[in-house]
């Protein structure tokens, strides 16, 4: 693309037919000019005081018991079996 100045061209024509260009432009401004996020802002939440305030210290979350996936002894002999020669499963 940088080796043929004609695309680029045709690309920029393009751009100021359509437009698109032009928007470009603008929201590469509109970026460029945003500010900073080094500042926090602070959120102003509804009924924040009336919110429960929980005490993990002294009252800990019990552990999540997550099912634990295993092979069923079915499907352990069937691999095994399949593993096997023909010759032996007769």
């Amino acid at each position: 693309m940088l080796y043929n100045p004609r695309f680029v061209f045709r690309r920029i024509i393009r751009g100021i037919r359509t437009g698109e260009f032009f928007w470009d432009l603008y929201y590469a401004i509109k970026f460029y000019l945003l500010p900073a996020t080094g500042n926090n802002i602070k959120s102003v939440y509804y009924a924040q005081d009336r919110w429960i305030q929980y005490d993990f210290k002294k009252k800990p979350p019990k552990p999540a018991n997550y099912q634990i996936v295993r092979k069923s002894q079915l499907r352990k002999e069937d691999k095994t079996r399949l593993k096997k020669p023909i010759a032996t499963q007769l």
